[in-house]
């Protein structure tokens, strides 16, 4: 069998159809959906947030906001961890009930250790 398809290109999954060997790669310079599903592909998912070790749905988080193919620069943790590690969630509390606002507080200070 060739390693080339009809049309004369790589067949996919070969060797030299993937990341720096494609014709197509892009580096550093992919958009924001691209280096998410990139990370995805890349990165195992794991069953806990990172950070508070509870057993929830996971989103992807760039932890330098550079958004680079570098693995390490990202984690998969909770909506909740997620949103307090980018600061959104500062803008939510303040339309908060007291009682919340103080558990978020509690959460953010277990979050820095």
């Amino acid at each position: 069998m060739s390693d080339r398809g009809k049309n004369g290109r790589y067949r996919k999954g070969h060797v030299l159809s993937k990341m720096e060997n494609n014709s197509q790669w892009k580096g550093d310079e992919v958009g924001y959906s691209a280096i998410h599903s990139f990370i995805k592909r890349h990165l195992p998912k794991p069953n806990r947030c990172k950070k508070c070790n509870k057993i929830k749905s996971l989103d992807l988080t760039n932890i330098s906001g550079k958004y680079l193919r570098d693995l390490i620069d990202w984690e998969w943790l909770c909506r909740s961890c997620h949103m307090i590690s980018d600061g959104r969630i500062n803008n939510l509390a303040q339309n908060l009930p007291k009682e919340i606002r103080s558990e978020i507080a509690r959460k953010r200070e277990a979050n820095k250790k």
